[in-house]
């Protein structure tokens, strides 16, 4: 069995979709997602950040017997000509941990992953327009354009996150097989709403209703807003693409543990 670990439902919305999948369990902040289409797939919703990714693996663990492991969700770009929409399927990952003023290149950590060459090359034929490339996470959202700037300039690396890392170190500790995918959702010339540091803090999206509430609050926000919402969608319409067609590649083969 696949089991695929994401932190929002948006982010691959359109492929739960698409396949049929419904909430079949609940635990705390996680929500499994099941489907009798796709009975090899199960999909964990609300592995946020270091602790929220690796609980959502030990949760997943307990349930199922999974023989490969996917982490998908959006990434941030730190690069200019990164653009919301852009894939990527990671191959290098790296880590940093504690307060900004401690990150530094040479105490990061790293792990490769490795990118099955078959899989790649099925993704490509497809259609599939993706980079093969590094992700760094980092421990907290990054909303400011001289903060990405900065991380651009000083990791080798064009897109962040705040999981892949910690997800991909505790599969391979357990011997399974471990793909991460991810999509830009915003750019490094873009600041983001104190909003979408909301969501993320608060491990859940939010509703219409708190938007309306924010906005009233902080009307010069909804430009913001929109443009992240756009954005957000195109994401996950590119993400829910590459992962509907990962997974059908990856069951089209067998997958072999190590």
């Amino acid at each position: 069995m696949i089991g695929v670990i994401t932190a929002f439902r948006n982010e691959i919305d359109r492929y739960l979709k698409s396949a049929g999948f419904r909430v079949v369990e609940e635990c705390g902040a996680l929500r499994f997602h099941g489907t009798a289409e796709a009975d090899g797939v199960i999909v964990v919703e609300g592995g946020i950040g270091k602790s929220g990714g690796q609980e959502a693996l030990e949760r997943l663990l307990e349930r199922h017997r999974i023989d490969l492991v996917i982490s998908a969700g959006f990434a941030g770009g730190v690069t200019q000509g990164v653009q919301p929409g852009d894939l990527y399927l990671c191959d290098r990952l790296m880590a940093v941990e504690g307060p900004a003023a401690i990150w530094d290149p040479g105490s990061m950590l790293e792990r490769p992953v490795a990118v099955d060459p078959n899989v790649e090359e099925q993704l490509r034929s497809r259609g599939i327009q993706f980079v093969r490339g590094p992700c760094l996470s980092v421990p907290h959202l990054i909303p400011t354009t001289s903060m990405k700037r900065w991380i651009g300039e000083t990791f080798p690396t064009s897109i962040i996150d705040m999981e892949s890392y910690w997800v991909a170190g505790a599969v391979a500790a357990r011997g399974i097989p471990v793909g991460v995918a991810r999509c830009v959702l915003d750019t490094v010339d873009q600041t983001l709403p104190e909003f979408a540091g909301g969501v993320v803090n608060d491990g859940k999206s939010h509703s219409f209703d708190k938007a309306i509430k924010y906005l009233a609050r902080r009307p010069g926000e909804a430009p913001k807003l929109i443009r992240l919402a756009r954005q957000a969608k195109t994401a996950g319409e590119s993400l829910s693409g590459l992962l509907s067609n990962l997974i059908d590649c990856l069951t089209a083969q067998p997958v072999t543990k190590g």
